[in-house]
């Protein structure tokens, strides 16, 4: 299944650089079922980043967590969820 990150996550007057907001590009018939899998970002210079799903945001998206942060480039892009 793949996801699409869209933002990194903002509050008031701060951006969480760790926390990004992902959106699978199908739908599933649960989506409490996603919390809690694995993410994978690669980049074209090889670097991988691993992510997990910690809780949902609105109707579609989904808040996650990578370590290391994920780099601004990374906006727009594609994660994979690791089975």
């Amino acid at each position: 299944m793949e996801f699409i990150i869209v933002n990194y996550r903002l509050g008031g007057k701060r951006v969480y650089p760790s926390q990004v907001i992902v959106q699978p590009k199908e739908t599933s018939s649960n989506p409490g079922d996603l919390l809690g899998k694995k993410l994978e970002y690669k980049d074209k210079h090889g670097n991988v980043y691993h992510g997990k799903i910690v809780r949902k945001h609105g109707k579609r998206g989904y808040i996650a967590t990578f370590k290391p942060n994920l780099p601004p480039y990374a906006l727009g892009g594609r994660a994979i969820l690791k089975e």
